[in-house]
């Protein structure tokens, strides 16, 4: 009994230090009233919908959740949590998610790495990134798609390793809720099943029933939506929002052509500005999109790359810093982008260090977004090596944390793959990746520390 309460101390640890930490900004949430709440992105519109859908369950319940705006996963989940405790419930029901999330990831580490307190390690960084610290207490979208995704893997891990089905099946629900959160995630789905073929043919690895039976029940509740949508409104989709990919494509057309000066197509010709495109849910296909693109190659390229150095180059501390504490909120610091993409990067460090009320937190984020950058550099080199040559991974690994390291490096590409889908992406689509990379990176570690002992 001893030694199993010792061997559990380091997780007790980090269960008391996520319970304290949120526990303290749960008391500061109180103390300002839940103003940070509807700080994060779009946080404050989701909330009037959720409000909006409570006031119709007497009446037309499934009306208000078809025509809401945006898919009912963004908001579903809190539902029942809001209608018994308000705010307060929804940010308590975030932060247990967020809790179970960490220690999730501490058991999946400790698991696949052999060094002493990797569990700990693991679930310690991930509790301290940034964007986990503050999601859980707003209204956005990556404070329950996350854990989810974080369950997802644990619970594949556990598949892969016992071989019991009903764990790839949970695995699968996992996901699908997930996706039907965020539906940019139904993207691991394909690319998973690609890596699964590809490695089969080549005869590296052989991938077990589990992994397409938990695809497939991955991809039920959305297509369950899609499904109640369409019989509802007429015509294919999730939501009447523009939360799609025609409009952001559309968006992102119209910003190709604000940015690098060359004459609007005439899809965008009539919006004057960036925000008029919210008043059209429209938007144009991919074949359109590519169309254009293929007219100015130059500037499509330049905003995919600035999109993934972002997505995997960003800190993101602002998040805690401006938009939970508040810290410069009124500095106009969220101009960064547009500084990017018409000046450059000369001229958003100029910018950045002009304001002395910015200067903090233009340092932390600087700080924090070379640890990202290096971090997710080596992270994906290490994947594209592994994939490119896969059996100097598969010589090493057993065939449960191969499959385990494609599941992930699905996660990654499909992070990469949604970054160009939005007009405009940001360092939060990193988010659901984000325990995939510290568990990658940690293998690596532990990898390099058998060969040293060997």
């Amino acid at each position: 009994m001893k030694k199993e309460w010792l061997a559990n101390y380091p997780l007790r640890v980090l269960l008391v230090l996520a319970v304290l930490i949120h526990g303290l900004l749960l008391c500061y949430d109180i103390s300002i009233d839940f103003a940070p709440f509807v700080h994060g992105d779009r946080s404050f519109v989701r909330f009037e919908i959720m409000q909006h859908v409570v006031q119709s369950l007497s009446g037309d319940g499934l009306g208000a959740l078809v025509h809401s705006g945006v898919i009912p996963g963004e908001f579903l989940f809190q539902l029942p949590a809001y209608m018994l405790a308000g705010k307060a419930g929804v940010v308590l029901f975030q932060i247990a998610l967020t809790i179970l999330s960490v220690i999730a990831l501490a058991k999946l580490a400790g698991s696949l790495f052999s060094w002493r307190y990797a569990a700990f390690t693991a679930g310690l960084v991930y509790l301290l990134v940034p964007q986990n610290l503050v999601f859980a207490h707003q209204f956005v979208t990556e404070a329950t798609s996350v854990p989810f995704c974080i369950f997802f893997l644990y619970s594949m891990h556990t598949y892969l390793k016992g071989g019991n089905i009903r764990n790839a099946v949970i695995g699968g629900g996992w996901l699908g809720l997930a996706i039907f959160i965020r539906p940019s995630l139904l993207l691991v789905i394909p690319v998973l099943l690609g890596f699964c073929v590809l490695y089969r043919i080549t005869k590296v690895y052989r991938p077990t029933k589990g992994v397409p039976i938990a695809c497939a029940i991955a991809a039920l509740p959305l297509a369950l939506w899609i499904a109640i949508f369409t019989t509802a409104t007429g015509h294919v989709g999730y939501t009447t929002g523009v939360a799609n990919l025609g409009w952001n494509l559309r968006s992102k057309t119209f910003l190709a052509a604000e940015m690098n000066g060359f004459e609007k197509p005439n899809e965008v010709k009539q919006f004057k500005d960036y925000d008029s495109l919210y008043a059209d849910s429209n938007g144009i296909s991919v074949s359109r999109f590519l169309a254009i693109a293929r007219e100015h190659p130059a500037a499509y390229i330049k905003a995919a790359i600035t999109d993934v150095a972002i997505v995997f180059g960003k800190g993101n501390t602002t998040k805690l810093t401006v938009d939970y504490f508040g810290i410069a909120r009124d500095s106009n610091i969220k101009d960064w982008r547009n500084v990017l993409e018409s000046q450059g990067v000369k001229a958003l460090g100029k910018w950045a260090v002009a304001r002395a009320d910015m200067l903090a937190v233009t340092a932390i984020e600087i700080i924090w977004s070379l640890v990202t950058s290096v971090t997710s550099f080596v992270v994906i080199l290490l994947l594209v090596v592994w994939l490119v040559l896969p059996s100097r991974l598969a010589a090493r690994a057993t065939p449960s944390e191969f499959g385990l390291m494609l599941i992930m490096a699905s996660l990654l590409v499909s992070v990469l793959l949604s970054a160009e889908m939005v007009d405009r992406a940001q360092a939060r689509l990193r988010n659901p990746a984000e325990g995939a990379v510290i568990l990658l990176l940690g293998y690596a570690l532990s990898l390099r520390k058998n060969n040293q002992a060997t």
